[in-house]
């Protein structure tokens, strides 16, 4: 009885089995704000950063050292723009409707603008 069944509603895509959970999800911000998120506490983090990799790469081999570099790359603001408007153009979404913004020492920020828009062909 249960194969029949699960036989007989096979053409239906998965998401369907699963939609109404999904859609009765509510997700409940505990903080709107952080306390973290200012300019001294941004360079606390950005020199903590430094001193952390100062320490774990001064007594390393060039082997590890070249594996620390590749795992923990330097990324800037602008690298990551340049990033985010690569996948903008490749989405056929307009660059301009984002801000980007380095929250902490390697941690950005993707936010929209306003409403979010397709270019028009």
């Amino acid at each position: 009885m249960i194969l029949k069944k699960n036989i007989k509603n096979i053409h239906k895509e998965s998401f369907y089995f699963f939609e109404k959970k999904i859609r009765s999800i509510k997700v409940y911000p505990i903080n709107k704000t952080d306390k973290y998120n200012n300019y001294f506490s941004f360079m606390y983090f950005k020199y903590l950063k430094r001193l952390k990799n100062f320490y774990y790469t001064r007594n390393q081999s060039r082997e590890e050292y070249d594996f620390y570099a590749k795992k923990f790359s330097k990324l800037s603001l602008d690298e990551f723009n340049f990033y985010v408007k690569k996948y903008a153009s490749v989405l056929n979404y307009n660059y301009n409707k984002f801000t980007t913004k380095e929250i902490y020492p390697g941690c950005f920020c993707v936010e929209k603008n306003s409403k979010l828009t397709r270019y028009k062909d």
